[in-house]
């Protein structure tokens, strides 16, 4: 289903129990993303989200570039002064209790990257026996960003990197779609929902946005009332 469906059949059902109550588009994707996050978190803990391979978008060829790391990240790791870092920031994605819903390898996939946080993996470089082999990622005001280890090691210069992002479109751009011969409109991409959990995130949408105006709609009898209680004195 693509977004302007989605939000088109939510607000035929707000329609119908509030007739003259028009609720903007974008408020209604708002909500429904804001839903579709708890039920993916909830299908991630029992393991079933990896199964819905069409959620997942690949961007094949992530550009990184080398930089020092106390000016990426300002933090001090031992054995560790250089990073590569994405080149572009990346799209906003779905995350559960245990991160990011992303996946990074090498562009040839033989070599996988494990996320982590800067503290996390500096208190792992200060353990006494590691593996050397094992290599991580993490994030820096949206950027991916990969540690070089020793001197020796060099840094990759492309990563695959394969996410649910929430904008599908975006992570669309930066894979292989270019902007001058014009990607999916925002309104006409893929809702990136599991299909079976579609119908129970439209209702909770609507039953959402019902709950929230019923909290902002204004008492129209304000004045009435106080001038009622005060009659009353």
């Amino acid at each position: 289903m693509i977004i302007r469906e989605l939000i088109s059949e939510i607000r035929n059902s707000l329609r119908s129990v509030d007739v003259d109550n028009w609720v903007p588009g974008k408020f209604i994707y708002s909500k429904a993303i804001g839903i579709t996050s708890l039920f993916i978190k909830r299908e991630a803990d029992d393991k079933r989200l990896f199964r819905y391979t069409e959620l997942w978008t690949p961007i094949d060829c992530l550009e990184m570039e080398e930089q020092d790391l106390i000016q990426c990240c300002n933090v001090s790791i031992p054995n560790c002064k250089k990073v590569m870092v994405s080149v572009e920031t990346l799209p906003k994605m779905f995350s559960t209790r245990f991160g990011y819903l992303l996946n990074v390898t090498s562009v040839d996939y033989d070599r996988d990257y494990t996320p982590n946080t800067p503290q996390s993996f500096k208190y792992t470089q200060s353990r006494e026996f590691n593996d050397p082999n094992k290599r991580y990622f993490w994030f820096e005001r949206g950027k991916l960003v990969i540690p070089i280890i020793s001197k020796t090691q060099a840094g990759p210069e492309r990563v695959t990197v394969r996410g649910i992002f929430i904008n599908k479109a975006e992570a669309l751009k930066l894979n292989s779609c270019e902007k001058e011969t014009g990607c999916i409109r925002f309104m006409d991409q893929e809702f990136v929902a599991p299909e079976h959990l579609l119908q129970d995130i439209k209702n909770a949408t609507v039953l959402d946005i019902l709950k929230t105006n019923r909290q902002i709609v204004p008492d129209e009898n304000t004045e009435l009332n106080a001038n009622r209680k005060m009659s009353e004195k």
